[in-house]
């Protein structure tokens, strides 16, 4: 049994990365797309061949990552031979060496495809190949929504016995505008909810110092996240891309009126919605 993880950390979204596509991308699908914390805005190859890949460029200062995510993508549909993409990374470009395969069945477009392995870096170049070996015959254009990449967060212990794996589904409604205009109609969805607290026996004050804070730090911008309950068990390792619901607020109280250990509650939501009617 695994520990919970978070993903917010990705070389993509660092100031010194360079994020370019091979193939030239659809009119309005830019590798800005990928990065851009909006898994609803997407990354598209214009062509179908030559076969696409995505370089990244993470400066003279390198990067690490033990952790890889497709968020709302087409990679294993859009070809006929099903191949899997691969990821290279190297100190030179441009990078050929394999580091990572994309093994077991990719997910179906609107979902997380998350994969960890052990750590690979630092390297300068990386390169997400959707190649993976023999050529695909494409036959749609790829897409991706939001790739990331990086280094992930173990949590410091399990969550209350109250938490709920499989969160709840809550359905919402907001109004149809166009250039700022309202109009009659309204947009349905589900989103799920939930929250992640450590229960009383708290988080001891050296783990919530030394690398829990950081998190929070971003949680509390309202950017999203990756979750996983636990990767270690095949009915638990779906991943979820959350944020900090807008109203809400990351509690960390103080247990038995020290400040040995805290008792850490942090709200979340899906941060985009699985639309049901309009």
């Amino acid at each position: 049994m695994g520990l919970p993880v978070v993903c917010y950390q990705s070389m993509l979204r660092e100031v010194a990365s360079t994020v370019s596509s091979f193939n030239l991308p659809t009119a309005g699908r830019t590798v800005a797309s990928l990065h851009d914390l909006k898994a609803y805005t997407s990354w598209q190859a214009g062509t179908l061949t030559p076969v696409a890949h995505i370089d990244i460029d993470a400066g003279a200062g390198k990067a690490s990552a033990d952790y890889c995510a497709l968020i709302d993508h087409n990679v294993t549909k859009q070809n006929k031979t099903d191949s899997v993409p691969v990821l290279r990374a190297d100190d030179v470009f441009p990078p050929t060496t394999l580091r990572y395969t994309f093994t077991g069945t990719l997910t179906d477009p609107g979902q997380v495809d998350i994969r960890f392995f052990s750590n690979l870096g630092p390297f300068r170049y990386w390169r997400l190949d959707f190649q993976g070996g023999a050529g695909p015959d494409w036959s749609r254009l790829p897409f991706i929504g939001e790739f990331w990449l990086g280094l992930r967060t173990t949590l410091p212990g399990y969550l209350t016995a109250a938490f709920d794996p499989f969160f709840s589904s809550v359905e919402v409604k907001g109004s149809s505008s166009v250039g700022g205009h309202y109009l009659a109609g309204l947009n349905r969805g589900k989103t799920h909810r939930g929250s992640l607290e450590f229960g009383r026996a708290g988080v001891p004050r050296s783990e919530l110092t030394s690398y829990l804070n950081a998190f929070i730090t971003y949680a509390e911008k309202r950017q999203p996240f990756l979750f996983v309950v636990d990767p270690d068990d095949e009915d638990f390792d779906t991943a979820r891309y959350l944020k900090i619901p807008d109203a809400a607020r990351i509690t960390r109280k103080a247990i038995g009126g020290g400040t040995d250990r805290f008792d850490v509650m942090i709200p979340v939501e899906e941060a985009y919605m699985e639309l049901v009617t309009t």
